[in-house]
């Protein structure tokens, strides 16, 4: 029958040379302040012409995003290769953010902002094929504006 899954499988969960694992940092600590925990999740999404992959990056306490210079305390990620490289350590480290991951099939504490991107490829997303990045920011843009202004939570 030639059947085949319609998303990429990157093996990201390999660990690249030099790529290091972080220990978890969150067990016990009570998240109760903006910018004291940081997680991060990566989906793709189907181009015309292969995938694009989408990072983001959710404060657990305050849902606008103030970028490195704000000085958060903590960024939780998986173990995947893209968060274990030492390009992305390394600018992390610089500006003293405490690095934490997730062990293998953990879920838990990027539970939030895993749904996010999973209820964001449940409606639709996964099953458009975008012409370019442009297409796909407009796209993201007006379905951002809908989860945080008009959709019940």
């Amino acid at each position: 029958m030639d059947l085949r899954a319609r998303y990429p499988e990157p093996c990201t969960s390999l660990l690249g040379e030099g790529h290091r694992i972080y220990p978890y940092l969150l067990r016990g600590r009570v998240i109760d302040r903006p910018n004291q925990l940081w997680a991060t999740y990566v989906t793709y999404i189907p181009m015309a012409c292969g995938f694009m992959c989408l990072v983001a990056i959710l404060d657990w306490r305050c849902p606008p995003c103030a970028g490195l210079d704000s000085g958060f305390y903590i960024f939780n990620s998986d173990q995947g290769c893209q968060f274990t490289s030492r390009a992305f350590t390394e600018v992390l480290e610089a500006h003293d953010v405490r690095i934490s991951m997730d062990g293998k099939g953990c879920y838990r504490d990027n539970i939030f902002v895993e749904w996010l991107c999973h209820s964001m490829n449940y409606v639709g997303f996964d099953l458009n094929a975008f012409e370019n990045g442009s297409h796909m920011r407009e796209d993201l843009k007006g379905y951002f504006t809908w989860f945080n202004k008009d959709r019940p939570h």
